[in-house]
């Protein structure tokens, strides 16, 4: 035998823990909904109403980032030299200054 300590009206919920039965026609219309949605099996889906599948959402995302890299990589290649050499000088700069002990 379990004991099981007995619980206050004010600490029930007010939601019912499982939801009522769906009547006759509730239940025929979301079968119609579900005949009607132009969803395919295969785990494709309409995007502007074009079939995309997920090969091809996934190839977009790496072409996506490779450029995005190649973009960062033509940008850090091409960024002076003159302000590569000083960020380290000005860094060592300020925290001299902040180490005034």
């Amino acid at each position: 035998m379990s004991y099981q300590p007995p619980v206050p009206d004010a600490a029930t919920s007010p939601f019912p823990l499982r939801p009522a039965p769906l009547s006759d026609e509730a239940r025929r219309a979301a079968d119609s909904i579900r005949a009607d949605a132009d969803v395919a099996d295969d785990g494709d889906q309409l995007l502007h109403g074009v079939d995309v599948s997920t090969r091809m959402l996934g190839l977009g995302a790496a072409i996506g980032l490779g450029a995005a890299a190649a973009l960062t990589a033509f940008f850090y290649a091409r960024r002076p030299a003159e302000a590569a050499k000083t960020r380290g000088k000005r860094k060592a700069k300020r925290a001299k200054s902040q180490r005034r002990d």
